[in-house]
Order: structure tokens, then sequence, then C-alpha cells
């Protein structure tokens, strides 16, 4: 796999997270993420750079070839250097059924690294977006993520554009037939799950 650094932890939660691994937890300054069909746990250090050595581990833990990793991990780079440029178009999502979409303002690795808060609140936001999704996605819920401020929305023919406020976090909730609902803020996964239940009308376990 050649020589790895300069690769930030929340970069390569990133890459697992588009290998289908979910957060689950975390102790002290590492995230838990779990794969359905996959025994083993990793924990991923959330440092500002992720040892090599670790990474190694984590990757052939996580039963990847590395080679697909690194692919992984170039398009989460490629993200972030078009949230930078403002290149990257707005998202369309297209609602059939309950849908929230979890929103948060791009941000930069530099910014992450610069900014302790800014950090402890896309972890807190990461971490309870995975435990909320495996209990929506069985209540019917769709649960899409955005690292956008604004998006469109389209119900059948229509569509409409949202622009979220400066807050830059939180959950965007719509269903045909209803107007649409915004918690702005990292919510828990069980607020998050209290909320949907009240907004959508469903029983979710």
């Amino acid at each position: 796999m050649g020589k790895l650094g300069n690769i930030y932890g929340k970069e390569a939660v990133k890459a697992f997270q588009k290998a289908g691994w979910l957060a689950r937890g975390q102790v002290e300054s590492h995230l838990v993420l779990t794969k359905e069909g996959i025994r083993a746990n990793l924990a991923v250090p959330l440092h500002p750079e992720f040892a090599s050595g670790t990474l190694r581990a984590r990757i052939r833990d996580s039963r990847m070839k590395p080679i697909i990793w690194v692919f992984l991990l170039v398009a989460v780079w490629a993200g972030v250097a078009d949230a930078q440029e403002g290149a990257r178009p707005e998202p369309v999502f297209v609602i059939h059924g309950p849908t929230i979409v979890a929103f948060f303002a791009p941000v930069t690795g530099q910014e992450l690294k610069n900014e302790s808060d800014l950090n402890e609140v896309l972890s807190d936001f990461q971490l309870y977006y995975g435990q909320a999704s495996e209990p929506l996605r069985k209540a019917g819920v769709d649960f899409p993520d955005t690292n956008t401020l604004s998006f469109r929305i389209r119900i059948g023919k229509k569509v409409r554009r949202y622009r979220m406020n400066e807050t830059g976090v939180g959950y965007f909730f719509i269903a045909p037939g209803k107007a649409p609902h915004i918690e702005y803020g990292v919510m828990t996964d069980a607020d998050l799950l209290d909320a949907a239940r009240k907004y959508f009308g469903i029983a979710i376990r």
C-alpha cells in the first residue's frame, strides 16, 4: 500500500463508512465502527493524524484490500476539494416516503485540526447518525446525509430548493403531503427517533 501519512482520523472514518461501516459508539478518543456480516469492530482514533501502522491494522481488520480502501479515501478527499472550491453541485433528494436529510456544513481537514469544538460536534453528529440509521431504515424512513447547507427536494414533478441557516448542522424532515420540518443542532439518536415518531406519526423501535 506504500506509505500513508497526514491522514486525519475523520477522513479515515469517512473512507470506512463508504464501505458500509457504521458508527456505533465512542470510547474516549476512538470511534467504534461495525459492519453487518463482520464480527470484528473497528476502533478508529479521531486524532489529527492516523498512525500508519494502526491504519494498516484497521484496514486488515475490515477485510478490504488496501488498494480499495485507498480509492475510498481518494473519494473522500475529492469531496472535500469540491466543497472548498464550491464546485460540488447541489444534491437532489427524490422523496417517495418519510425522509430525514441529515446535513452538516462543509468543513476542511485544517478546520477540524484547528477547531476542537467543531471536531467534537462532527464526531457527535457522525456517532448519532450511525446509531439512528438502522432503526429508521427498519421503520421505512430514508436517512441520507449531505455535507452542504443547500439542496433540492423533489416530490413528484415539483422541485424546491432549501437553504439551511448558518447553524451549520441539523435535520430536514419531509414526507409527501406534509410541510417540511427542520431541527437545528446535533440530536442524539434517542431525540432524533422521538422527533421522527412525532413528525411521521409512525412507530419506531
